[in-house]
């Protein structure tokens, strides 16, 4: 009878989740940066049939997509509390670890023959920096330069963009485990994902235009070349996404014999675009032996896979199937209950296509006044990236302090090592990305570091025993060094909600 209740539990939690995650709007996530990178270097509108001559597939498969990718991949894995890892109570007489697990890492142990445990736990994560990189300080910074087959007519001009981001994540997630065997726990969680992602890109032409009035331009040079406007029909919208351009006070203006349709022309530009996704993550299955019998010194092995079901495109997802398995031990001296956890996690199958495309333009007939038509359409990478989901080593360790007799507290340090990690830096020059004969360009600009990371996170958390079958539990983010390696939460709070059978 109560594996029929575990298995009505577990089909109910899916299938709500199922529903829910129908209402998922289809914002490009996984294109989020290049999409920004490019509203940002448009030069005029659709309207008026002159898109800008800087949306190269090229150099938007560059470093906009591998920042896309480095970044999707670590918030569709970000370890959250599935409340699926069970364990002994370090004394009988406090019941606060049996049956509800810990955050974020495993724990040697197991529920107990018929006995079931469901959870609730919810997690929101705001991201302050990536690789140390500061994120809503402008830092990241990109160059774009025209095609050579424009430069005759209009110039050799150069955009230069420095981007700000914010990234905000919220998780609820429902675990269920039942005890097979007095050894074995079989388990099931299911995440509810919400991510909201928010980028300013500045945006600046530097060129061989001397003037912003006709009459002191080098001569051939049309009197419509290369400037930002505010036209209402750009930039352009998408479905679970709001875009605007902001016209900088104090920003010098084009003449009025320059600007076509009534625009107004900027020598330089502000975009912001805000998306947002919800929906199921991926759902993890697990399982859980304990290989020893003794409470005081409990040796365990898990396996989970994270199955596909989330939405790769909007990072909500993987995109594949990740299989971990780890090796946990707790042991207890006095109150104090240390314990440690390794593991090592293959990835099956690939990231969003989305991925390898983006926006390209290429040059048409204009229609008169205009100087300038082009055709703009998603087109694959020249380049593609490697999708295929990274292996990474997994670990963890700390310790729980039992305090009274329904109260425990720990502290504890999550690392992840993923050696096929794109990693950043931001170099104050843009020379790198500079030819010679490109004009002077002032600004950051973001470059890669490498291949290979180190991602920690350290977790404070508390468990209260309300009864010897319910409790409740609330964690702390704490980030480790803004100067390390990854996507680095800010500090952020999570809570949970626990009952046995």
């Amino acid at each position: 009878m109560r594996a029929k209740r575990v298995v009505f539990i577990v089909l109910a939690v899916v299938a709500w989740s199922r529903a829910a995650s129908a209402q998922t709007t289809d914002a490009p996530l996984a294109r989020f940066i290049a999409d920004l990178v490019a509203e940002g270097a448009r030069i005029d509108s659709v309207a008026s049939v002159e898109l800008g001559d800087f949306l190269i597939a090229q150099q938007l498969g560059g470093l906009p997509t591998q920042l896309n990718q480095s970044i999707g991949f670590q918030l569709s894995t970000f370890p959250f509390d599935m409340g699926l890892s069970t364990a002994k109570p370090g004394f009988v007489s406090v019941p606060v670890n049996y049956g509800f697990g810990a955050p974020f890492s495993v724990r040697a142990g197991a529920i107990g023959r018929g006995k079931t445990s469901v959870s609730f736990n919810y997690q929101n994560v705001s991201y302050g920096w990536l690789d140390g990189i500061p994120l809503k300080d402008f830092q990241l910074g990109f160059v774009l330069r025209s095609p050579a087959a424009t430069e005759a007519r209009f110039g050799r001009d150069v955009i230069h963009e420095s981007m700000a981001l914010r990234i905000q994540q919220s998780v609820a997630t429902f675990g269920v485990v039942f005890g097979a065997s007095e050894h074995l726990d079989i388990g099931v969680g299911v995440p509810m994902m919400h991510i909201e992602m928010e980028g300013q890109v500045q945006a600046r032409v530097f060129g061989t235009v001397p003037s912003l009035v006709p009459r002191d331009r080098v001569p051939g040079i049309p009197a419509d070349v290369h400037f930002f406007d505010v036209y209402p029909s750009t930039p352009l919208q998408a479905d679970g996404c709001k875009t605007s351009s902001i016209d900088i006070q104090g920003v010098t203006h084009a003449p009025g014999d320059v600007a076509l349709f009534d625009m107004v022309e900027l020598a330089s530009r502000t975009v912001t675009r805000r998306c947002k996704a919800s929906g199921i993550g991926d759902i993890v299955g697990y399982l859980g032996y304990r290989l020893s019998n003794s409470d005081k010194n409990p040796l365990a092995i898990t396996l989970a896979a994270r199955l596909p079901t989330g939405d790769a495109d909007n990072l909500i997802g993987a995109g594949g199937t990740r299989i971990t398995g780890n090796v946990a031990w707790r042991g207890q001296s006095g109150r104090f209950l240390p314990h440690v956890a390794a593991g090592y996690t293959v990835g099956i199958g690939e990231s969003s296509a989305i991925l390898n495309r983006v926006t390209s333009c290429t040059a048409s007939t204009p229609a008169p006044p205009a100087t300038r038509a082009t055709n703009c359409t998603q087109v694959p990478l020249p380049t593609p990236l490697d999708l295929k989901l990274p292996a990474e080593i997994n670990f963890a360790g700390g310790t729980d302090i039992v305090f009274y007799r329904r109260l425990t507290v720990g502290a504890d340090v999550f690392g992840r090592r993923i050696d096929k990690l794109t990693t950043f830096e931001v170099s104050p020059t843009t020379a790198p990305a500079l030819l010679p004969g490109d004009p002077l360009v002032p600004g950051p600009l973001l470059q890669v570091k490498g291949q290979g990371a180190t991602l920690l996170l350290a977790v404070a958390s508390a468990q209260v025993a309300l009864t010897d079958r319910t409790l409740i539990k609330t964690n702390l983010l704490v980030p480790m060094g803004g100067k390390g390696d990854g996507l680095t939460p800010r500090m952020s709070f999570g809570f949970g909600l626990g009952v046995r059978y």
